[in-house]
């Protein structure tokens, strides 16, 4: 009990500026006999790993976020509805759209879901997916807005063909970005009015890893209000570090403001996702010279975070109020891309992707966020990111080949002032800086003879 409750925390002096300090819950007496129990509880907690217990708990009689019930289910399982069927677009794809259970929220809830409990379904057959895009709607099946409900982001990974490259683990997956997805599909374009896509069949196992959190009802005066609770600050009843996504596991509870009312209420979700394709080619059948061609496409994920491919970072303070994570890296093939984009948090001012080994190379492109105006309109909401731009090659391909540097930088703004949002710094907890290249492989080494280009050979 002693090493449990007396341990103090370590916290970034940025932190410290604007109260994040970590007291102990009692004072610790001064002699040395304490004193000495209190070093050997620090290697004792340190060598067995032993979860830290927050320090800012009150003994006072008000039940803490975390000893309120959670109210999500563990499995999470996806179904389409029958009023939103299946439709056929003038493209020539079909949309399909699929719903989560039932997902009941109390205020300051997290969903962090557990990819071998979360069974993503797709469309059954042969078939080519094309876009993915997702939300989350109310029992309505309305969109609510990410002041509601704040998407962090949504993963689908394909078991049987994890994409093309380049980091191990969770990024292996096929689809998905974060809070802008209902503005920014991940989609292959058409090529020269040839389909492009991602070929599945029955037989592959889906799953995802879905994050949300609902910031109603925050508590303003704990750990920098909703910042603290979309960043995952730390550390706290779940986490040691600074900050991140062990710091809001699945079904943890940033601190809200009790008011003893409906407010207080869990409130009904569902997590949403619309999925476009096409029928695989019929291998019996000649292709029809008049129709669109369908293709596998090429799907590159990189990620700017360190150590490599981390998935995310946490940003400090630092005296020029502009943070810059730069990773240089190589793809496997050739690669002709027809699109690139970015995926960023809050506060982020762009990322850029450099065909070379440092950012005076050449750029390739930069995606930058959109911030929202307008408070509590869907798709529009004030101080979020709600989509991020792509730079399209639907002409003319844009060709990496394989072993060419390729330099990915990520700019965060960690001042205090930042008129794009309400979200400010000085530091940053669970920032992403996140890259994804759709298009087709080359079918000749070096691309040799294809209609593409590069900047390197212009």
């Amino acid at each position: 009990q002693l090493c449990e409750n007396r341990i103090a925390f370590h916290v970034h002096p940025s932190r410290q500026e604007l109260g994040y300090h970590r007291e102990p819950i009692t004072e610790m007496a001064s002699s040395s006999i304490l004193g000495g129990l209190m070093l050997a509880c620090s290697a004792i907690v340190s060598a067995l790993h032993i979860p830290m217990q927050p320090s800012n708990i009150t003994s006072n009689s008000k039940p803490l976020p975390w000893d309120v019930a959670a109210t999500h289910p563990d499995d999470l399982y996806f179904t389409e509805h029958d009023d939103t069927p299946r439709r056929l677009l003038d493209t020539g794809e079909t949309e399909a759209t699929f719903y989560s259970e039932a997902l009941p929220l109390a205020p300051g809830e997290v969903v962090f879901t557990d990819p071998y409990k979360t069974h993503i379904k797709m469309p059954e057959g042969k078939v080519v997916l094309t876009s993915v895009q997702a939300d989350i709607v109310d029992e309505n099946k309305r969109p609510v807005p990410l002041s509601e409900v704040y998407l962090h982001h949504w993963i689908f990974l394909d078991k049987q063909k994890p994409n093309d490259g380049i980091c191990p683990g969770y990024l292996q997956y096929v689809f998905g970005v974060g809070a802008e997805t209902r503005d920014t599909p991940y989609d292959w374009p058409t090529y020269k009015g040839d389909i492009y896509g991602w070929f599945v069949e029955d037989t592959h196992f889906w799953s995802a890893n879905i994050h949300a959190l609902r910031t109603v009802n925050i508590d303003p005066n704990v750990n920098d209000g909703v910042k603290g609770c979309i960043e995952c600050h730390g550390p706290n009843k779940w986490c040691r570090s600074e900050g991140g996504f062990e710091c809001c596991p699945d079904k943890s509870f940033c601190p809200v403001v009790s008011y003893g009312d409906e407010r207080d209420a869990p409130k009904t979700y569902y997590f949403r996702y619309i999925v476009k394709y096409v029928d695989q080619p019929k291998e019996s059948e000649a292709p029809d010279a008049n129709a669109p061609q369908v293709y596998q496409g090429a799907n590159y994920i990189l990620d700017v975070s360190h150590p490599k491919c981390n998935i995310e970072y946490n940003i400090p303070a630092n005296p020029t109020n502009v943070d810059e994570a730069v990773v240089t890296v190589t793809l496997p093939k050739d690669v002709m891309f027809f699109q690139l984009w970015g995926h960023i948090h809050i506060s982020g001012y762009n990322i850029t992707l450099y065909h070379g080994d440092s950012t005076a190379a050449p750029a390739i492109c930069t995606s930058t966020p959109r911030y929202g105006t307008k408070e509590g309109v869907v798709g529009d909401e004030k101080g979020y990111v709600v989509s991020m731009s792509k730079c399209e090659y639907k002409d003319k391909p844009y060709i990496i080949k394989k072993g060419e540097k390729l330099t990915l930088q990520a700019l965060y703004n960690v001042g205090l002032e930042d008129d794009r949002t309400w979200l400010k710094g000085p530091f940053h907890d669970g920032v992403m800086g996140l890259w994804f290249m759709t298009g087709k492989h080359c079918e000749k080494d070096e691309c040799a003879g294809e209609d593409g280009f590069s900047l390197l050979e212009l």
